[in-house]
């Protein structure tokens, strides 16, 4: 036969035409079909095109999308990012309500080449994908998947470990965002150089004694002694230096610590004490340096036994805490036995100098032995470091981690320096064996190494005296598995630091797995850790050197450069680059806090981790603050908000000399430090139009409690304790308290949040776990907090001084005035307290150096620029009595003073001192000679060692005279009151006469003025530690409202006027104390409104405020609408002008005694939408080829507004159309129907006569972005339709109603039952149910075979038919039509399509018929759907002639046709 060949080279799809006159190179529909583009001869042709295969599907996640996606082409396989989550919010999580609670997101990997394998990669909430936010950067590196959606912050993750190591959701690799996230957990806290034990007290004898009620650990005599409890607001009863003299384990279980000093009073029973001391120690040096070998002369054997010793060897004094050694003798001393104190006796000549020493414990010497003092407690023989490597260097110590990518995490911060000088950091604490200048036998003399600082400008024994230092590496997690699987570390980098190098070095790296180290634990209770264990890993330096030096760009990295958004991810090179990104958090514009300086206390660390370090004085300190989050991304520098207050201290802080005599007592002084007091909690402000984070936060962690049971059995106060589920289990962990318990009742009085632990929800009821098992006490938890990773963690303070560099000038003392002999006879000759002199030697002459800007060849005495400030001065001689007068030093408190230099000259320049010395010299010209013997020739010339300003005094003064050294004269006229320097008299040093001996050379020393910096540097602290703990020590000790109840709610657009929100807790919402707890009646906070605003910052008129408080249930609260309402738009998804930002003002005092605190809290509250609705979904009927309208739908958007123009409920309307399809089948209709996305209305072009259409049609509110209404399926005929085949086909049999008497159902249902009860009640009224009988013509037609027996498309035809009987007389029966829309709809009265000859009655429409006659109505329905005909009894009076009822149907477009296949059978 002839073969007919089309080419399509047009390419175009024609439906205008007929397919028979269509012209050649179209075609009329074509499906997956693509015309061929080839070069060759198929030029033209259709190729099919490949469709879709499904070749596997996920498990776990059963209506989820794909966000993202990478096909791997290399091994061919593609990653899949894949969630059900839709939330919309991009300030919000996934599941941050209990609608997105189930949600859940996942990471599959699938195999490209059959079988087509899955495998799941990471499956779990924190994944926190969306559907509305889709993955727009993904790219592999290596294993490594990197890929940012602009709701996250960029992520990664080994393909490779994920796969590996997954076996469900609670057994993967990666289960939590830090794990994930690209940038990497940084660490915050500082290395520790302290050791530290933790006991309970017992019992206790007295105040220089207690029992503890634990083996002893790690405690040693020395330690300090301290409360456990250093938190602010609490009263400690250890407030002053106090040791451990000694030990007594002679009952293990139970040792007595015995105190030095005695305590004041004694100690609370249950008193938990920490025994502290520094980790930094020297285990190279034998002796400490003061040690001495002697011969006993006596002992003792009292308690605190004497022991008086020789002291012809005496190498240095001895001092507290020294160890006594028996060298030779029978007598011995007690191990741990100590010295407390020391006594020197000198009688008339220093041969006969004893030293007497009290003990610390009782020995057995006699006095024949001789004894070691001050052997080094913690030498160590077998030492293998170097012991001079630190000797001159002032190190820090930090660390970092590596983690299992082999990425690094930034440095952690530094420690202070290392540092703890030799001698204790005094003069005189050396070896003493010196021989005196003026003497030749060997004596001690106390002064040398103070002779040997003027002599060479140098400190020799300020030397580091540490060689061994114990770091301790804090780390999050009890022990290395937990810390590998926790974040995924490796290793541990231990960092290093000279305090004048640029390089931070490498000492060690530490595997956390091969082999495995232990961590250590400290147990803290303070403002700066909270209640909580740190855990450590304890590194032990030795002085080895670092083996390497970390590159300049690892050393400069402050916080890693991953924003916390990304539009845009690439790679370009090796390296990731991300684009159109937002690099970190706003931080707050400033912080409630002050600065000031106090004492170091014991109640602080630092005295212990560094007990020599002080804060300098004469110097302006400015105190910042550096909010980071966990991930290391810093704030700026952040002030105080007081420092424009003219009554609070700021950020910046003055610390002034101290004024004469401020520091008595130099020896007890511990130093100085900077205090910075916080006054509220700070980063809690979450605003995400400013950028504002709030706090880091896991989901489920615990935010307000509320004691609800007290409990018994409490046996005390009570910190950090345990609780468990009361009652039914949930999903949270690690929440800890804080409980008070009253001494009468043992019960619970109060309980304050400690750990919050993860996992919670409000309304979870928690038991309080103490020791006991009846200890009932019970709390609930009022609210929780939403997963906030991104918020601030951690904080850092800073400190800014710009006064750096300046010098230690030691001199050989001061002379007051001029030097020489005052008399009284002449008015002030020497003007004393006017003006100084000291020597200049050595390096002294470069530190104050002359100005020699504008002198003359000839020049010989000069000024200086520089200032001096007097630290340590020489005051007169004085001798009295017995006590031999000899110089002595003495530390100077110049307050504000300042002393100028007024020259600088040499001797004989000055003409103060005549060269040779000589004393008590009158009155002459500088230079004057006096001649000898020159009568003879051995005559000659000699210095008669006179000056110009008067007679000399009777011992030299002027330290080195005879080199003509440069003498400085300074200021000294605002220091009456605080005289500078010694006088000089005629009384020489040494003599026995009484009174004010002349001055002698001895150490003096004064600083120089500081260089000023001009570089606006902020320097690292070692302060740092989690936000979290620090505003729990401000809430606990504040006295005013701390926060509220509830933070935020949600309201729907549909709620009216001046009604409750009821999405606040039931009994609404309550101030919080300082502790946590809600504050009940009496006394009770007042809460008012003090402002509300947009979340976009505009800031609405009272008149207008769309809130009000309600007090109805005070002290509780909730809010109120007032007469606005509310429509869900646009602008809500975004958090601006449709959600608020309610400002309460609460006012509180605890009691009459306490002042009122006034305090602003902000509560967010965000509208929420509500599904919108389409209000007639009523199929439309009439509709024709040529009609083009089809149907105007109406919508309402969910809100209460219901009036305006437009309406307010109609507001943000946009109409879609669903796939359309012909009715009843999956076939796709034609592109022929149009919906009006603003209007709504329906149209149809091109429709097919004949044909019925599904039309889905959906309303979306929020201008198209929020929720979509439920869909309206329509039915749309067009023309007119041929029925179902079970009506097309007719009444089947002769069934009719048996007689009178009777009554039948006529049923056109879906249903194929037979059963007289099949239709349902609501029969009308005067019908009777059941009937006698019942026609179902589903089941009637084909037994049943179709699938419907109801009106599911065209016109049907129903005719009601009443036969009279055969006998005379008449029948009567009623009857009624009715409908319903579906099987599950009600029936209700039918409405008949009026026309010639067609009834529309169905109401109870009566028939009456003659004898051999019939009667009947014919109808007409067009509505789809299922009818019944129904009657009541046939009644009349021809029942003998058996009348009937029967009801025939059939297509009323197309009657007498023959049902075909246009008659649907299903």
């Amino acid at each position: 036969m002839a073969e007919i060949i089309n080419t399509f080279l047009k390419g175009k799809m024609n439906q205008d035409l007929d397919s028979r006159i269509l012209p050649n190179g179209e075609y009329r529909e074509a499906i997956n079909l693509a015309i061929s583009r080839s070069e060759e001869s198929s030029v033209g042709e259709f190729e099919n095109v490949l469709g879709n295969q499904l070749i596997a599907t996920f498990g776990g996640i059963t209506s989820g999308s794909v966000i993202g996606n990478y096909v791997d082409e290399t091994n061919n396989v593609v990653y899949l990012l894949v969630t059900d989550c839709d939330n919309s919010d991009p300030n919000r999580r996934c599941g941050h309500d209990a609608a997105g609670a189930s949600k859940k997101s996942a990471i599959y990997k699938v195999s490209l080449e059959p079988p087509f394998t899955i495998s799941v990669l990471v499956f779990g909430k924190f994944l926190n994908f969306s559907k509305h936010f889709t993955v727009t950067g993904i790219n592999l590196i290596d294993d490594f998947l990197f890929w940012t959606d602009n709701y996250n912050q960029p992520r990664k993750i080994n393909v490779t470990s994920a796969e590996n190591s997954y076996v469900s959701e609670t057994n993967q690799y990666y289960t939590t965002e830090e794990q994930i996230s690209v940038a990497k957990y940084s660490p915050y806290l500082s290395p520790v150089l302290m050791e530290r034990t933790t006991a309970t007290v017992k019992g206790i004898s007295n105040t220089t004694q207690c029992t503890l009620n634990s083996v002893i650990g790690n405690i040693k005599v020395g330690d300090i002694i301290t409360d456990h409890n250093k938190a602010s607001g609490v009263t400690e009863q250890i407030t002053t230096l106090v040791t451990v003299k000694r030990i007594d384990n002679s009952t293990p279980a139970f040792p007595i610590i015995f105190f030095n000093p005695a305590l004041t009073s004694a100690l609370s029973v249950n008193t938990v004490l920490d025994f502290s001391r520094p980790s930094m120690t020297n285990k190279s040096d034998v002796y400490l340096s003061n040690n001495s070998k002697n011969n006993i002369v006596s002992a003792t054997g009292t308690a605190n036994e004497l022991i008086r010793i020789e002291s012809f060897n005496f190498g240095g004094l001895p001092r507290y805490g020294d160890k006594v050694t028996v060298v030779s003798g029978t007598g011995a001393v007690p191990v741990g036995a100590i010295v407390l104190s020391c006594a020197i006796f000198t009688a008339n000549t220093p041969v006969t100098t004893r030293v007497v020493l009290t003990m610390s414990e009782n020995t057995t010497l006699t006095g024949d032995e001789v004894i070691d003092i001050a052997r080094n407690p913690n030498y160590d023989a077998n030492f293998s470091g170097d012991p001079r490597w630190l000797e001159d260097k002032f190190i820090r110590f930090s660390y970092r981690f590596q983690y299992d990518d082999n990425e690094y995490s930034l440095m952690a911060p530094f420690s202070q320096i290392a540092f703890v000088p030799k001698q204790y950091s005094e003069f005189g604490a050396g070896q003493l064996n010196e021989k005196l200048e003026s003497g030749g036998s060997i004596k001690n003399n106390y002064s040398q190494d103070m002779v040997n600082a003027y002599k060479s400008t140098i400190l020799s024994w300020f030397e580091n005296n540490t060689d061994n230092v114990n770091v301790r590496i804090p780390v999050p997690y009890q022990t290395p598995a937990s810390l590998i699987a926790g974040l995924k570390i490796k290793n541990i980098d231990i960092l290093y630091k000279e305090s004048d190098g640029l390089s931070v070095k490498v000492l060690d790296t530490i595997s956390l797995s091969s082999p495995t180290p232990v961590f250590t634990e400290i147990s803290y209770q303070d403002d700066v850790h909270g209640t909580n264990k740190q855990y450590f890993y304890d590194y032990n330096y030795t002085s080895n050197k670092p083996y390497k030096t970390l590159p300049e760009g690892q050393t400069t990295r402050v916080y890693d450069r991953v924003p916390i958004r990304a539009l845009a991810q690439e790679l370009i090179g090796n390296r990731v680059v991300y684009g159109n990104y937002l690099e970190k958090m706003t931080p707050p514009s400033s912080l409630p806090y002050s600065v000031n300086v106090n004492k170091k206390s014991v109640i602080y660390d630092n005295i212990t981790q560094y007990p020599y370090h002080t804060l300098k004085q004469n110097r302006t300190y400015q105190v910042g603050i550096v909010l980071s989050d966990i991930y290391g991304r810093q704030s700026d520098v952040i002030l105080s908000s007081n420092d424009n207050s003219s009554t609070a201290t700021g950020s910046t802080f003055f610390f002034p000399y101290f004024a004469n005599g401020t520091a008595a007592g130099v020896f007890d002084w511990l130093g100085s430090a900077l205090n910075i007091t916080i006054e509220q909690p700070i980063g809690e402000t979450v605003n995400p139009l400013t950028g504002e984070p709030g706090l880091y936060s896991v989901k489920g962690q615990i935010n307000s409690i509320t004691l609800s049971a007290v409990g018994d059995n409490y046996d005390d106060n009570l910190t950090n304790v345990p609780t468990l589920y009361n009652g039914a289990a949930g999903d949270g962990t690690g929440c800890t308290v804080d409980i008070t318990r009253s001494n009468v009742t043992n019960e619970v009085t109060s309980v304050i949040l400690n750990n919050p632990g993860s996992g919670y929800a409000a309304g979870d009821v928690l038991k309080i776990m103490a020791d006991s098992s009846d200890e009932d006490a019970t709390f609930i938890i009022n609210t929780v907090l939403a997963s906030n990773p991104l918020g601030w963690y951690s904080y850092k303070v800073v400190v800014k001084q710009q006064e750096q560099e300046y010098y230690n000038v030691y001199m050989p003392g001061f002379i007051n005035g001029l030097p020489i002999i005052n008399f009284p006879s002449i008015e002030d000759p020497q003007q004393l307290n006017q003006f100084a002199f000291s020597t200049l030697l050595s390096d002294n002459i470069n530190k104050i150096p002359r100005n020699l800007t504008e002198v003359g060849p000839t020049d010989t005495e000069f000024n200086s620029d520089e200032v001096l400030y007097i630290r340590v001065n020489n005051p007169d001689i004085v001798k009295s009595g017995i006590v031999s007068g000899f110089a002595t030093n003495a530390p100077y408190y110049p307050g504000n003073f300042v002393q100028e230099v007024l020259n600088i000259a040499t001797v004989r320049d000055t003409e103060l001192v005549a060269i040779p010395f000589k004393p008590n010299v009158a009155k002459g010209d500088y230079g004057g000679t006096t001649q000898t013997g020159f009568a003879t020739s051995t005559g000659t010339t000699t210095s008669n060692g006179s000056i110009p300003y008067g007679t000399t005094g009777a011992s030299e003064s002027f330290y080195n005279t005879d080199q003509n050294p440069f003498i400085i004269k300074f200021d000294g006229s605002d220091n009456i009151l605080n005289p500078i320097g010694a006088k000089v008299t005629d009384i020489a040093v040494g003599a026995a006469q009484a009174g004010i001996q002349c001055m002698s050379p001895i150490l003096s020393i004064v600083e120089t003025k500081p260089r000023y910096s001009l570089l606006d540097i902020y320097w690292e602290t070692s302060l740092t530690g989690r936000i979290q703990d620090l505003n729990r020590a401000v809430n606990n000790t504040f006295n005013g409202v701390s926060g509220l109840t509830v933070t935020s709610f949600t309201f729907p657009e549909s709620i009216g006027i001046n009604n409750t929100i009821a999405f606040l807790p039931d009994n609404g919402f309550q101030a919080i104390d300082g502790s946590g707890a809600p504050i009940g009646s009496v006394p009770a906070p007042l809460i008012t409104i003090q402002s509300i605003s947009t979340q976009s910052g505009v800031l609405i008129d009272e008149e207008n405020w769309p809130f009000q408080l309600d007090i109805s249930a005070y002290p509780f609260y909730k809010l109120k609408t007032k007469t606005i309402k509310f429509v869900y738009t646009a602008n809500s998804l975004n958090q601006l002008a449709d959600n608020y930002i309610v400002q309460l003002k609460c006012s509180y005092a605890q009691d009459s005694t306490k002042a009122t605190e006034t305090n602003f809290f902000n509560i967010t509250a965000d509208l929420t939408n509500v599904t919108p609705t389409i209000d007639d979904c009523t199929s439309p009927i009439g509709r024709t080829v040529v009609t083009t309208f089809i149907k105007d739908f109406v919508g309402f958007n969910g809100s209460s507004e219901t009036a305006g123009t437009p309406v307010g409920n109609q507001i943000g309307l946009i109409w879609s159309l669903g796939v359309v399809k012909i009715f009843n089948t999956a076939i796709l209709a034609p592109n022929i129907f149009a919906i009006d996305s603003q209007t709504g209305r329906l149209t149809a072009t091109n429709q097919a006569d004949l044909t019925s259409y599904t039309v889905p049609v959906t309303v979306t509110d929020a201008d198209g972005a929020g929720l979509t209404s439920a869909i309206c399926e329509l039915t749309v005929s067009i023309g007119a339709q041929k029925v179902p085949r079970a009506i097309c086909s007719g009444r089947q049999s002769s069934a009719v109603s048996l007689s009178c008497g009777k009554n039948s159902e006529w049923l056109f249902a879906a249903t194929n039952s037979t059963a007289l009860t099949a239709g349902g009640v609501d029969f009308p009224s005067g019908a009777v149910y059941p009937s006698n009988s019942l026609y179902n013509v589903r089941a009637n037609y084909a037994s049943g075979t179709c699938d419907t027996g109801a009106l599911t498309q065209g016109i049907m035809t129903l005719k009601p038919s009443l036969f009279g009987g055969t006998s005379l007389g008449d029948a009567l029966v009623t009857f009624w039509i009715q409908y319903r829309s579906s099987s599950s709809a009600q029936w209700e009265i039918a409405n008949a399509v009026a026309g010639s000859g067609l009834e529309t009655v169905c109401d109870g429409l009566q028939l009456e018929a003659a004898g051999n006659a019939t009667a009947d109505k014919q109808y007409r329905f067009t509505a789809l759907g299922e009818y019944r005909v129904v009657t009541n009894y046939i009644t009349g009076d021809n029942c003998a002639g058996n009348p009937y009822f029967y009801v025939d149907f059939s297509d009323a477009a197309y009657p007498g046709v023959t049902c075909g296949v246009l008659n649907p059978c299903n």
